[in-house]
């Protein structure tokens, strides 16, 4: 306990004391946006919809819609489409810097809007379990009102 403390307060100093340090680790402090509950359809046991909630976040950093490899095959039961490793150039998200393993089109809702559902196709990444359920890029997080378009005021 006493050795976690000391370490954040050794961490503390040096981000206060050094800016180049601050600026650095503010980089990747950065944390995912707007996370907001959702619904998740899945279809895939005997064709039966089965719904599960997850948080869907928005990453401004890049256009790619990703997806955690868990939630996709263990948490919906999904089969996904694999992408051909050696033709596809590696798509790689700015946070974590994750594989892609292969994609899915998925039906979502937002938790407080039931009766619209949304078709998707998100990449499923190769990391396991991430720190994050599914995360929209900057076009469909704009296009889905999860954040504001640039270019309107």
């Amino acid at each position: 306990m006493f050795s976690v403390q000391l370490k954040r307060f050794v961490d503390y100093i040096t981000f206060v004391s050094c800016p180049i340090c601050a600026y650095h680790s503010s980089q990747k402090r950065r944390t995912l946006q707007h996370p907001s509950p959702v619904h998740i359809r899945a279809r895939s046991v005997d064709d039966v919809d089965t719904t599960r909630s997850a948080i869907l976040s928005c990453d401004i950093a890049t256009d790619s819609n990703v997806i955690s490899h868990r939630l996709v095959t263990k948490v919906l039961g999904e089969r996904y489409h694999p992408i051909e490793k050696e033709g596809a150039s590696p798509v790689q998200t700015e946070r974590y810097g994750e594989q892609i393993d292969g994609y899915i089109d998925l039906d979502w809702c937002w938790e407080r809007n039931a009766d619209r559902w949304h078709n998707t196709r998100f990449l499923v990444t190769t990391m396991y379990n991430p720190p994050y359920d599914a995360v929209l890029g900057r076009k469909d997080a704009e296009y889905y009102g999860l954040i504001r378009a640039k270019n309107r005021r």
